[in-house]
């Protein structure tokens, strides 16, 4: 035991929990597993506790990082529409809506953006609210294409 085992204070937080043993296995760069293992028990540490809360905080914070990165994703994804919503109604007959998609479609088309019309091609089987969902997404996708447009000039 050095000097500095006296000044060690038990863990009341993970970080000082961490600075503890971070501290205890910097002073023991030259042992063994074995001799690791038996100065944590000195410390009263139990080696497999220790492994088994070293994994459960590991995951604790891929998980609040993974949260964090979803949330920043949906931050961007929210500045990116600028607050469009999906809550433009689309009006009219089934009819009316299969031409608004179909007219779209076409429009698209003569851009080059066939992709998106060769997908959606069978449209006319889809029910009117299937049709109004389809035509707000096309409206998301127009609101993308023209701002990637914006950046690429």
């Amino acid at each position: 035991m050095s000097q500095d085992d006296d000044q060690r204070k038990p863990a009341a937080t993970d970080r000082e929990w961490l600075a503890n043993i971070y501290d205890f296995l910097s002073e023991a760069d030259d042992l063994t597993d074995d001799e690791v293992r038996e100065g944590l028990k000195t410390e009263g540490i139990d080696p497999g506790k220790l492994v088994n809360r070293g994994l459960a905080f590991i995951e604790q914070q891929r998980k609040l990082a993974t949260n964090r990165m979803l949330a920043e994703a949906r931050e961007r994804q929210r500045q990116v529409l600028g607050g469009f919503t999906r809550s433009k109604h689309y009006e009219g007959s089934l009819a009316q809506l299969q031409a608004m998609v179909k007219e779209r479609l076409v429009a698209w088309s003569s851009q080059g953006i066939s992709q998106f019309a060769i997908a959606h091609r069978n449209f006319e089987g889809a029910s009117e609210n299937d049709l109004r969902a389809l035509l707000a997404e096309m409206d998301q996708l127009e609101l993308l294409r023209n701002q990637k447009d914006e950046q690429d000039k």
